[in-house]
């Protein structure tokens, strides 16, 4: 009877997380240009099953930096944002958002002031960021394969790929994208464009685990 009471906990803990990675599944937006129409789905999801297919997403960090960088949008010199304010304005845990501020200083997309009435604010107005600088300033460069870095690459198909050139073509459209979106756009633009479907076949970029800074 133990067992079986032991594995009714086990089911139902299974299904409370389908619940909630399902539940996860709620932000998309579409930006349209001239004749092109470019989707972007960002799924805020911390639990996806292995099984669902696969995925470039985002991680918790680049959504962290670019909660932040919206927030600071519009900010004058004297109406700093504080790493507090902002991790209990958007529940954002406060180690990690420090540190995810810090990889912003450092890389000249926010302002670090110093003292008693000391935060944080942009370098420069909105719309001079592009959220390729923030995502790579988190991230590192957009890279969807792993010989596309320059680095030695220890795959076994290195020398027979057919894949690898178009790969590359993809990975320089993708950057270039998201080189052409700028802060600004975030706030203004998409703001009053139409939701994606959230029910059709997720795009997401890059993975990562929250925790790991």
């Amino acid at each position: 009877m133990a067992k079986i009471h032991g594995l009714s906990r086990l089911v139902l803990a299974a299904e409370n997380r389908l619940k909630k990675n399902l539940a996860g599944i709620n932000k998309a937006f579409i930006f349209a240009t001239g004749n092109t129409t470019k989707l972007v789905v960002f799924f805020w999801s911390k639990i996806r099953p292995k099984e669902s297919g696969f995925v470039l997403k985002f991680s918790k960090k680049t959504e962290y930096a670019l909660i932040a960088v919206l927030e600071m949008t519009g900010r004058s010199p004297d109406n700093l944002l504080t790493t507090r304010d902002l991790s209990r304005s958007y529940k954002i845990p406060l180690e990690i958002l420090g540190k995810v501020l810090q990889k912003l200083v450092k890389n000249h997309i926010l302002i670090s002031v110093q003292g008693v009435h000391g935060g944080y604010l942009l370098s420069r107005s909105a719309e001079k960021i592009k959220v390729k600088e923030i995502i790579e300033a988190v991230e590192g460069p957009i890279q969807l394969i792993s010989c596309s870095s320059g680095r030695i690459c220890d795959c076994e198909q290195i020398f027979h790929c057919n894949i690898r050139q178009p790969m590359g073509v993809i990975q320089y459209e993708l950057a270039q994208f998201f080189d052409g979106i700028t802060v600004m756009d975030l706030r203004e633009r998409f703001r009053t464009l139409p939701v994606a479907n959230t029910t059709s076949q997720p795009i997401l970029i890059n993975g990562g685990d929250a925790n790991a800074v």
